[in-house]
């Protein structure tokens, strides 16, 4: 479970920034 968390803050991040940039 955790595991996966890490992976979906990993991906909203990952989106975060392409929009900010």
């Amino acid at each position: 479970f955790l595991n996966a968390l890490k992976n979906f803050a990993k991906t909203a991040g990952k989106r975060l920034k392409s929009l900010l940039n």
